[in-house]
């Protein structure tokens, strides 16, 4: 059910939603930043931006919206409403931590857990499991009829309908998985056309031949760019925002992978955005 929500014909229909945010950040970048190499500080702003926070304020502002009807306002008040961006990477933070537990044998695990894991962590993740909550109380309230990621859900009435908890859940995925790896994808994109000028120019020039007015963008134009999207498989490659693999156990006696002996009870993996650029990953 979750899957019609990432329809293309579901994601079209919500550009006007996308484009809302877009033109919020661009502003807040207008009014806050300075001209590269400007020393003093003009009371329209600071001088000098966090690229990578402000791009993580748009995504999980775009994806509230998408997913609930309502954005984070972190764009519009990045003072009082931007936790839930910090406890996103507090999450990463705590999953290290299990997927190291799981190493030790079983009694250790809970007793592992409660020793290393910060208690701050801990605190992060109950206040990241009420955020969803509230989210999902706030939609269910909502007499909107917008087709957001959650009225695909709730549409299920028979007997694959989800539960509250599933709800819970299907809101703590959303909120993760739309926001943080979109913001690393853009920071890592802006950051190696900024390293690769040459690149930046003809990328540049390519949008701007393009397109003759902001009106004309859209999915489906900037889908039809043949660098732009050269830009982005290149930055995911390079940058994977979710880098975590599909790990697999050696079996006895050991495994040749890639040509060199892996010994059995190994655990090798590969991030599934590289393996979409191997031709021969189906061998491995």
């Amino acid at each position: 059910m979750q899957s019609h929500a990432f329809s293309e014909k579901a994601l079209t229909a919500q550009q006007d939603v996308i484009k809302t945010h877009l033109d919020t950040f661009i502003e807040q970048m207008k009014k806050q930043a300075l001209p590269a190499g400007e020393d003093e500080v003009k009371e329209s702003g600071d001088g000098v931006l966090d690229i990578v926070q402000w791009l993580n304020f748009l995504t999980f502002d775009t994806i509230g919206d998408l997913a609930f009807g309502s954005p984070f306002g972190c764009l519009l008040d990045p003072v009082n409403n931007t936790r839930y961006v910090q406890v996103i990477f507090s999450m990463i933070k705590v999953g290290n931590y299990f997927r190291a537990a799981r190493r030790f044998p079983s009694p250790l695990k809970q007793l592992l857990m409660l020793a290393f894991v910060p208690r701050q962590l801990e605190e992060d993740r109950k206040y990241q499991i009420q955020v969803s909550k509230d989210k999902i109380d706030e939609r269910m309230k909502s007499e909107t009829d917008r087709a957001d990621f959650m009225s695909y859900i709730f549409r299920a009435k028979d007997e694959n309908a989800m539960t509250y908890p599933e709800y819970i859940g299907a809101a703590v995925i959303f909120l993760a998985a739309g926001s943080e790896t979109t913001a690393t994808l853009l920071s890592g994109a802006l950051y190696l056309l900024l390293t690769h000028p040459d690149s930046l120019e003809r990328l540049t020039a390519e949008i701007r031949t393009y397109f003759k007015s902001e009106v004309d963008i859209d999915m489906q134009s900037t889908a039809n760019i043949p660098f732009l999207q050269a830009v982005l498989q290149e930055s995911l490659r390079l940058y994977p925002p979710a880098p975590n693999t599909f790990p697999r156990r050696t079996p006895a006696p050991g495994q040749v992978i890639c040509g060199r002996f892996v010994p059995a009870k190994t655990t090798p993996g590969i991030c599934r955005i590289e393996d979409d650029h191997v031709s021969s990953s189906m061998e491995l």
